[in-house]
């Protein structure tokens, strides 16, 4: 047997090469032996074991599994209030003042007299002390003016235990409004006070209990405060939350609801991104499943307090290599772990008689950049010192030149050729040549 069939025949798998070896040795046979040292690429070599991967970064067309926790009875050190948060604003000695609101998706709320004030992000206390204090001004300005109805303001007559004689009338020209049971009624000039005092007044021949109170406001629709802004009760407010677990509620419900109960399937697109309840799109490809559990926690934790996910990996895509050239069956290959060259090359058929075996190309993503190296598996074939098992990882490229082909541009071209022509999800930016 000549020594290019024998390197031929050990082409095709290492067994086979020690066949040979024992086969073509002399009468008294020599074992040889030889501890082959493991492998890989440089930035790689510190991986703990080659019988596992280092870590597993989610793909896309991975199914990931989302369990949901939600605890509702976990002290804080602050409540804050958020969209949704049902609150009651009291006003103690203006009862007929009080609010009762939702915190709106812009996380704010609407008050008498000051308008919009923003609730969402502040513990009571402080939107307390914000409306105290807003309320105080608004108390001040208005003991520094005498404010007095004119033509073409709003009045707004309001009646506490009978809404539906209500009233909300421009002032006319001649300074006078229309009310039930009154008649005409002069405003311009007087107060807003001096107007309820002459209003009850006439309304107790009338109305058993008249308790009412007026409202002015200008023709574009500002409220102008009444007298007893000038005495400071409004300051005095309280707020009181009345319902913060309405979203906790309703999307407890929904997951009780659901075919999975607390659990949700969500598959990695294309894009790598997945889709989560609630939060919406995360990218989630090339990251861990730590990683991406940690900023998931994260954002959840912003909608609902005390709502966290455990991530599961329910099904992966599965890890290729990828084997090009002069091998008798090119393609993807599956595999569960580390898995050494020669028998990536075993799986795709085996090398054809052409293939340049001292000059294998291996392709790996490092970072944003695509990382080559050459193998020289007649080395191997030989047991000659310093032959090695190159290890390969999830993505790598495998590609067996034609002899002949020794220059790397030529070979990367051939590659990109290749994984074109055959349509392969596979990118090839610049490949630097590693040392």
């Amino acid at each position: 047997m000549t020594p290019r069939s024998a390197r031929s025949l050990g082409r095709l798998a290492f067994p086979a090469l020690l066949a040979l070896l024992a086969g073509c040795a002399s009468e008294e046979p020599v074992v040889t032996e030889m501890e082959l040292p493991q492998t890989t690429f440089t930035f790689d070599k510190g991986q703990p074991s080659y019988e596992i991967f280092a870590q597993y970064n989610i793909k896309p067309g991975d199914v990931l599994d989302v369990l949901y926790h939600i605890d509702q009875h976990s002290l804080q050190d602050q409540f804050i209030l958020k969209v949704d948060h049902q609150i009651a604003i009291k006003f103690p000695d203006a009862p007929e003042l009080n609010e009762a609101q939702a915190i709106r998706p812009d996380g704010t709320i609407s008050l008498p007299y000051v308008g919009i004030a923003g609730a969402a992000g502040k513990t009571v206390q402080q939107l307390t002390d914000e409306l105290r204090a807003r309320y105080a001004e608004l108390i001040r300005t208005e003991r520094e003016r005498e404010f007095r109805i004119a033509a073409n303001q709003i009045v707004a007559v309001k009646f506490v235990k009978i809404p539906e004689l209500n009233e909300v009338q421009a002032v006319r020209a001649d300074g006078a409004i229309s009310l039930p049971y009154l008649g005409v009624v002069q405003v311009e000039g007087k107060t807003v006070g001096e107007l309820t005092q002459e209003l009850a007044k006439g309304y107790q021949g009338v109305l058993e209990s008249p308790e009412l109170y007026v409202v002015v406001s200008d023709p574009e629709g500002r409220d102008q405060p009444p007298d007893y802004l000038r005495e400071g009760t409004l300051a005095e407010l309280y707020i009181v939350v009345t319902d913060f677990r309405a979203v906790v509620n309703e999307f407890k419900q929904d997951l009780h609801t659901a075919p999975r109960g607390l659990s949700r399937l969500v598959t990695v697109r294309p894009d790598g991104y997945a889709t989560f309840a609630l939060v919406g799109d995360i990218s989630v490809a090339g990251k861990t499943i730590p990683e991406v559990d940690q900023v998931l926690d994260g954002e959840y934790k912003q909608i609902l307090d005390g709502l966290s996910v455990d991530l599961f990996l329910e099904e992966h895509a599965g890890a290729n290599v990828y084997v090009l050239g002069e091998v008798a069956h090119p393609g993807a290959y599956s595999i569960l772990k580390p898995t050494p060259v020669l028998k990536v090359l075993a799986l795709s058929g085996g090398t054809l008689p052409e293939a340049n075996m001292d000059s294998l190309m291996i392709v790996r993503r490092h970072q944003d950049r695509m990382i080559a190296t050459r193998i020289n598996l007649d080395r191997l074939f030989e047991l000659e010192e310093g032959a090695d098992l190159f290890y390969l990882q999830p993505d790598d490229i495998v590609y067996v030149p034609r002899r002949g082909l020794s220059q790397a541009a030529v070979i990367a071209r051939e590659i990109a050729d290749v994984i074109f022509f055959r349509g392969w999800g596979v990118s090839l930016d610049p490949i630097r040549l590693a040392d």
